[in-house]
């Protein structure tokens, strides 16, 4: 067999994922992730690759969370010339994840570097910066799902939706007359999964008979109890209700990409049931438009569905026409839409709240 994989991140971590392929014909990689955790993880985001960036023919990319795409602008910047293949909806995201990730590298190093120069200390580098990201966009390159796409002469791929979230996939590769008997050898490598009951991804799709699976396994060693959107709702509710009779705040550490879109909308559901109090929510995430830095943060108004009123304007969704629309006190109720995939937005009128939530 003249297939070799090396794995190149994730491994006794759960982030940095990064798997080197290579055949007679090519060499690619499968994510090429930022580690993110502890000091001496983050410690490993400047060590050179244990591979030639300039050696590497395409990258192929699972999905867009940093922990999978994080490294991709330090992959371009040192030599890779090939191209990232993608699923539409995750170019989309790493087009604002990406630079965003650059600014803050160069924002934390910034403040790094002038404590250092108070103590009188070398200064340090960011691991890339916001042009760098910037950059390696021009790299991406599209694929659908479920058609199969050229990666290296012999090696093709074909992208599957794994329900984790915009433009997540699990991707299958068939190696041409490296299996049994001459025939294709097959492989899946799965990104990240699901979990049940998501609220915006459909459910996970793949094909079956493979010779290899490499498989997600941040939650390998636990078996997860069944549950449902509406036993999950509950449960949020119970977190709420204790921090309101305390008349507290409730700081919600959450992703900012997907998981956070789901929260905004559990608790302006459970709000409007009635279930818990009505309180504004104040999210910081990444800006809609990478060149005005100053748009980092933006209030959800629960009385009005889901509208995120910023401290600076952003710019109107876009409109899909597939997706439903319906007025609402005269203004524009959009719905998500699974076939677009696209979260839009809805508005209705705004009364004061009492107490806040505050998702970081």
């Amino acid at each position: 067999m003249s297939v070799t994989l090396r794995f190149c991140g994730a491994t006794q971590t759960v982030t940095g994922s990064c798997y080197l392929l290579q055949t007679r014909s090519g060499r690619f990689l499968i994510d090429c992730g930022l580690f993110q955790g502890q000091k001496t993880l983050k410690e490993l985001n400047y060590r050179p690759f244990p591979f030639n960036p300039a050696d590497v023919d395409v990258a192929l990319l699972t999905h867009a969370h940093i922990d999978h795409s994080g490294l991709l602008p330090k992959l371009t910047r040192e030599g890779f010339k090939g191209r990232i293949l993608a699923t539409r909806g995750t170019i989309d995201l790493c087009s604002y994840m990406l630079p965003d990730a650059g600014s803050i590298q160069e924002s934390e190093v910034a403040a790094l570097n002038r404590r250092n120069a108070a103590r009188r200390r070398p200064t340090v580098s960011p691991i890339y910066t916001q042009a760098d990201a910037l950059a390696s966009l021009q790299s991406f390159r599209p694929v659908e799902y479920e058609i199969w796409a050229d990666v290296v002469p012999g090696v093709r791929a074909r992208y599957w939706n794994a329900g984790h979230l915009l433009g997540s996939a699990s991707i299958e590769l068939e190696f041409a007359g490296e299996g049994v008997s001459g025939q294709p050898l097959r492989l899946l490598s799965s990104g990240d999964i699901g979990p049940d009951a998501k609220l915006l991804q459909p459910d996970p799709e793949a094909p079956s008979g493979f010779d290899y699976v490499l498989s997600e396994s941040t939650y390998g060693d636990r078996i997860r109890a069944a549950i449902t959107p509406q036993q999950r709702r509950q449960r949020l509710a119970g977190e709420v209700n204790d921090a309101a009779a305390a008349q507290g705040a409730l700081l919600i550490p959450a992703f900012a990409v997907e998981r956070t879109q789901e929260l905004i909308i559990d608790l302006v559901d459970l709000m409007e049931r009635g279930e818990i109090p009505i309180a504004p929510i104040f999210l910081d995430s990444p800006p809609r438009d990478t060149r005005d830095r100053s748009v980092s943060k933006a209030r959800c108004e629960p009385g009005s569905s889901y509208r995120c009123q910023p401290l600076a304007q952003f710019a109107a969704p876009p409109v899909h026409g597939n997706c439903r629309r319906k007025q609402v006190d005269r203004e524009t109720h959009w719905l998500p839409h699974h076939h677009c995939r696209q979260w839009h937005v809805r508005r209705r009128p705004y009364s004061a709240p009492s107490q806040a939530l505050v998702m970081e």
